[in-house]
Parts: structure tokens; sequence; C-alpha cells
């Protein structure tokens, strides 16, 4: 195998770390112990003249090599994890502690004097000095331990100071090399997977596993020395699958027990570059996945979904807003079908969870779900459920869906306009006969409750491009509530600015400052394009700025300049961004998806599986543009 990166390790252990788990991984990662930076140069000279492009190694010997060499060096960085173990050894060597390496910065040593109750500083090098001197000056100033690597211990040994060298870790050793590897264009970005609570496999195109981490490992109880280089069913046959299943279509999700253990495994494709590589197995534990679900969607009540908000939560002195207050109030109690529409920011929900609470519904759940928010390969089976058995993957108790959870209650559909055709199908279903069809199921439930959908899209226009059903439109919007935007209701922003300083002030624990007319005048003057959800982070910008004018005792007039010019600010990365954003996006979309038809000769399902995207998505798309019914 040849090299495509070169580490040069300044210390006997990084080496021996480097080639312990390059023979392990089968990585092309050539390792050399060096005893000196001379030695390291000539080593990379020699190197490159052979096509080695890259290097590895640390501290002075990684620029030594950098400069002298004329290389590419990834250097091992030393992580906090480093620096507090040198940190306590050095503490039982000596009271006043020098810490000489280029990464060590002022917050790590914070956290390392509060954690040890220890003083320790770096000891700089100014860029035209010599090491030797600074080590030198902190002997002369007191300092009776080192930290560092192999010349500041050197230089403070022949100090007679005490010294506790720098060690890399196994982490630090691995991540360098898997930055060499990708820069020189052999790495494969898998130690990123090493700190996932899910099992995670890599496997190779003949199904060899090239990589597993520790949760896998600690699932099938298994090293991971006794996996790499073995084929899947060699290693983890409990993961394979039978030449019958591979000749199928391939599923999303796949259940299987071990060790009388349920487990959820799903595939995808290994495409660090512009190539198949080969296959990822993430493995999840079905009952966390279960317990994770519920968390998801649990309220705050005793598990209870649950609805916080009531009206008397609405600040409104703005006629039209009082107006709408009113005629909520009034559909509270007719129990049908109601559409909120209104910009985002607006309080959408909060209107919804008043609604709720101020219904005969008050005391059964109310479920929130942003359409938008869940994956569409899911959704279906998270608002209906699924029986037993349903799909690869499905629990074998099955499992309720949100409509069946609210049973009684409230379900608030947000972003209701993304919901997929399958989808708004079943809903209309929900709507018209009051009962849900399960995944996987033959027979219908009754749902005695109430929906409430909100969008800030256009749904007749949406009707009009064939994204939205027309029939599921009249059925939602029987009863209709429009949010104004706060620009114009400006007369509520005083209300508005009183209400939500409080909230923030008691989160941050900090004095509530005073506004005055004069601010209050600029916040009406203002645009509002993300409406109150905007007011209220630009308050929160306000009052730490206010905090820190307080501490440094300024004067209200320089108040009145933060609160202009944080506006100010606000309306500069707005303007102009928007429209031409949508724009670039939209069309940097559009030459995606059909540069993905042309390379799959126009087979649409092979060019949503190359995008990752679903058939649903894909023609929406297309018809959007006019072109579904176009031969690419």
């Amino acid at each position: 195998m040849k090299e495509c990166c070169v580490l040069l390790a300044p210390q006997e252990e990084i080496a021996n770390i480097a080639q312990s788990e390059c023979q392990k991984r089968g990585w092309p990662c050539k390792v050399i112990y060096c005893v000196n930076n001379s030695v390291a140069v000539e080593l990379a000279k020699k190197y490159r003249e052979s096509g080695v492009k890259v290097f590895i190694s640390r501290g002075g010997m990684a620029k030594a090599v950098e400069k002298e060499a004329k290389a590419t060096v990834i250097p091992i960085e030393i992580g906090f994890q480093d620096i507090a173990e040198a940190a306590v050894q050095a503490k039982d060597l000596g009271t006043k502690v020098g810490i000489s390496i280029n990464t060590a910065v002022e917050h790590d040593l914070n956290r390392i004097r509060s954690m040890f109750q220890m003083e320790i500083e770096i000891i700089k090098t100014p860029p035209d000095g010599l090491l030797i001197d600074a080590i030198q000056t902190a002997c002369e100033n007191g300092f009776q331990v080192i930290i560092g690597g192999v010349a500041p211990v050197y230089f403070a040994q022949q100090a007679g100071m005490k010294t506790v060298s720098l060690r890399s870790g196994k982490k630090s050793v691995l991540t360098a090399i898997e930055k060499a590897m990708a820069r020189a264009g052999e790495g494969y970005g898998l130690e990123i997977f090493q700190t996932l609570q899910e099992g995670i496999v890599v496997l190779d195109q003949d199904e060899r596993v090239l990589y597993i981490n520790d949760s896998a490992s600690r699932m099938f109880t298994i090293l991971e020395s006794k996996v790499l280089n073995k084929t899947l069913q060699e290693a983890l046959p409990m993961l394979s699958v039978s030449s019958h299943e591979k000749q199928r279509r391939w599923k999303e999700y796949e259940g299987f027990t071990y060790n009388k253990k349920q487990y959820i495994k799903i595939e995808s494709d290994f495409l660090p570059g512009k190539s198949k590589i080969g296959k990822v197995v993430q493995i999840y534990d079905a009952q966390m996945a279960e317990l994770l679900y519920n968390k998801i969607y649990a309220g705050r009540d005793g598990g209870h979904h649950t609805a916080k908000y009531t009206f008397s939560d609405i600040v409104a002195r703005d006629l039209a807003m009082t107006k709408l207050i009113e005629k909520a109030r009034l559909y509270a109690g007719a129990g049908t079908t109601i559409l909120i529409t209104g910009e985002t920011g607006t309080g959408k929900e909060l209107l919804a969870q008043s609604i709720h609470n101020a219904s005969s519904r008050r005391n059964q759940p109310f479920i929130a779900v942003n359409c938008s928010a869940i994956p569409e390969s899911i959704l279906e089976s998270e608002l209906f459920g699924y029986e037993p058995g349903a799909f690869t993957g499905a629990l074998r108790s099955g499992k309720k869906g949100i409509f069946e959870a609210a049973e009684g209650g409230t379900v608030f559909l947000d972003e209701i306009g993304e919901l997929p055709p399958k989808v708004q199908a079943k809903l209309l279903r929900v709507l018209q006969e009051k009962e849900i069809m399960k995944v996987g199921g033959s027979q219908a439930i009754p749902f005695c409750g109430q929906v409430i959908a909100a969008t800030l899209a256009d749904l007749k226009e949406a009707i009009e491009k064939g994204s939205f059903r027309r029939d599921l439109y009249y059925r939602l919007n029987i009863l209709n509530l429009h949010i104004p935007p706060l620009r114009e209701r400006k007369e509520d922003i005083p209300l508005l600015v009183q209400g939500l300083s409080e909230k923030i002030c008691s989160r941050l624990q900090v004095k509530l400052p005073s506004f005055h007319q004069k601010d209050i005048k600029l916040l009406q003057e203002y645009t509002w394009e993300g409406n109150v959800r905007e007011l209220e982070n630009i308050l929160e910008r306000i009052i730490i700025l206010k905090g820190f004018q307080e501490e440094n005792q300024k004067n209200q007039e320089d108040f009145s300049d933060v609160v202009r010019e944080v506006l100010e600010e606000n309306t500069r990365k707005g303007e102009g961004s928007k429209e031409d954003t949508c724009k670039t996006l939209e069309e940097e979309e559009r030459q995606i998806i059909l540069k993905a038809l042309k390379r799959n000769r126009g087979d649409r399902e092979e060019a949503c599986r190359e995008l990752g995207i679903s058939t649903t998505t894909l023609w929406r798309r297309l018809k959007e543009w006019g072109l579904q019914n176009e031969k690419f």
C-alpha cells in the first residue's frame, strides 16, 4: 500500500499510538519517530520528492517541517484534556507553573486554574526571540515547573527546572491523521462518529468493516481489532442480510434482535467524495428510540401534552388585534377546524394554545407539530401511527400516532402548506370522516378532537401551483384567523417591549432597563419583518448592551444610540438579501436536480436516491417548474 501521508513524531509515544492505529485500520500513513527537527526536515524533503504531499507532526517540529521543507503539515493538536492531565502532574512538583505551547489559550487556563486551584501561565516566545531565552526568563521570574513539548522540556531541564512533558492523546493523533488523509484525498472522516451514542459501522464495497465506533463495540460486546477488515457476515452476522434481501430494493429501516434486545438498523451509501465507497450502518437501541420519541413530544405536566399560554398572555391594544382575540374566543367554543394565517414570528402557536385553553378541551392533550420539521419519509407514520410489522424496522407493538395521542384534545399543525400530497389526502379523511387509518392498518379509528392549522404561505397560490389540495383548503378554512404583522400594530409595541423585557431580564438575571419615549419611537418606526420574535431578539441584545453601559457609567443618550445602532445594523443585514437569496437558492436547487436527472438518464428513482430526497419532493419541484412531463 502506497502511503498518502507521513507522520513525523517528535515523541516515541506518539509514534507508537499512530503505528498501532494505522495498522489496525489499514490506513495508508507512514509513521516515523524523529529524534530532532533536523531529522524531520530532511525526511520531509525526501518524501516530498517521492510524491508525498501531506505530513503530520506536532509543536516546533511541525513548524520546522512546514517552514524549512516547504511542506503541507497537519499539526497534532493538544486538547484541553491533554493540558489538564499535565497540569495535575505539574501541581505536585511546584506552586508556579509555566506552559510553553502554541495552542494553550487563556480560556483553557482559566478553567484549569478554577478546577485545580493552581497558578499557571503561558510562557510566550517573542516573534523574533528564542525559546531558550523565554525559558530562562521564566526561571528567573520564579517559575518552578515547565509544561511543554520536547524542546521546552529540554531547555527547562538545562535551567534546573522541573518539567512535565505534554502528551498527545489517541484522539488527537487519530484526528490529525484523518485530516491529513482527507487533505491527501484518501481520508474518510470516520473519527467524527466516535462520540455518537448510536452504533456506527462503516463498510467498503466488498462489505468489509472499515470502521466501528465505541457505541457499536459496546452493543455487541466485541473489540474493534476483532472486526476490522473482516466481512460483515464474519464479524457482525447480526447486521448481515440474506442474499434474498440483497436482491430486494433497499429499505430505510430494519429491526433485529441481539441478546434478547431489540435494535433498529439504518443503512445508507458512504459517499465521502464523488464516488461511492461502501455503506454506513447506523444502529439504534429500539427502546431508547421510543423513549426519545416520547421525550420529544412530551409536555411539561407529568408527560402529558399541554398548552401553557392563554389569551391573557397576548398583548393587544391595537384595534385589529383586540377584534382578532374576541373572534378567537368565540371560535374556541365552536370546536371546529381553524386556520391561522400570518407571517413568521407573529405568534400563531401562542394563539392556538390560547384557543385550546379557552375551550372545553383544556384538560385534554394539546400536541403541536411543525410539518416542515419532520422528515417526509416518516411524517405519515408520526401523524397517524402504524400497525405492528407495517414496515421493516417497525416496533412489534406498533405505535400510536399524534392524532391518536391527542384524542379528545387539539392537534396544532404548523406550516400546513408543507404537507406532501399523500399526507394531505389522509388529513382530508380525518377532517371529513373524523377517523384515522394507521400505516399498515385496515380498520379506521375514530378521532374526537380539534385540528388547528397554521401557515405563513399563501395556500391559494399553492392550490394554483398544484402543491396543495383545494378540497383540503376548504376543510381547513372553515374558521379563519389572520394575525396582523407587528408593523401594522405599532400601538402594541410599548406593551410588548415592557412584557418581553421583563421576561428577558428574569431569564438573564439582570436589572430591568427603563426605555424612554424616544427609544420606544425608534422601535415603532422599525419595519419588523420578523415580527414579535425579531422584537424579542433585538430587545435581548439591547438589554445586554444596556447592562454593559451601566457598568461603564454611560448616560441615557448613549443608550438611545445603542437602540438606534442595533436597529440600523439589523436593517443593513436584511436589505436586499432576502429576495436575492431566495432566487439564488431556488436556482441552485433547480440546477442540482436537473443535473442529477441527466446523469441518471431520466431515471427519477435513481436521481432521488443520489440526491437523498423522496420521489414526492422531486415530483413537486418539477411541477413547480413546469417540467413534470419533460424527458431527460
